[in-house]
């Protein structure tokens, strides 16, 4: 028993030391991801989310609220025991959802590199050196998506 204890015990250790040794994200990659996911979250979340919302809404208004009547005397306390009961009506035009993939309006590249990058050329460098940041990252992922989406490499579900 002690030897199948200290076997599991060095497994264990082993295996965190292994999934600490995996290297940290790329500041830039996290970012961009949150850029990208944002707009993909932004045009399909509330439009899914909505109708659940206003019938949980709704009902939860119209059920939670009984009674609030105060009696000017009361013999003994007591307590209110009561079965409740409550129903939400969906439109049938909210029970079907289509998703979407907003990417904003198609962008030039040419005028991203100068909104977003800076080129600069050092002295014992051969060519610019460009200094890339989430802005045009972003763009040129955009633009990459679009045009996955209208080849047909994925589509949207």
């Amino acid at each position: 028993m002690k030897h199948i204890l200290l076997i599991l015990g060095v497994a264990a250790l082993l295996s965190s030391a292994r999934a600490q040794e995996q290297p940290p994200p790329t500041p830039l990659a996290v970012d961009l991801t949150r850029s990208i996911m944002k707009s993909v979250f932004e045009s399909n979340a509330v439009p899914f989310v909505q109708p659940m919302v206003t019938t949980i809404n709704a009902t939860s208004n119209a059920r939670f609220f009984t009674t609030a009547y105060v009696p000017e005397k009361v013999d003994k306390p007591y307590f209110r025991v009561s079965v409740n009961g409550m129903a939400g009506i969906i439109s049938e035009q909210q029970k079907w959802f289509d998703p979407s993939l907003d990417l904003g309006p198609r962008e030039n590249l040419y005028d991203a590199l100068v909104k977003h990058g800076t080129s600069t050329g050092g002295v014992y460098k051969i060519g610019p050196l460009y200094s890339d940041t989430l802005g045009l990252a972003s763009v040129f992922m955009r633009e990459l998506l679009r045009d996955a989406l209208a080849a047909g490499y994925f589509g949207i579900p």
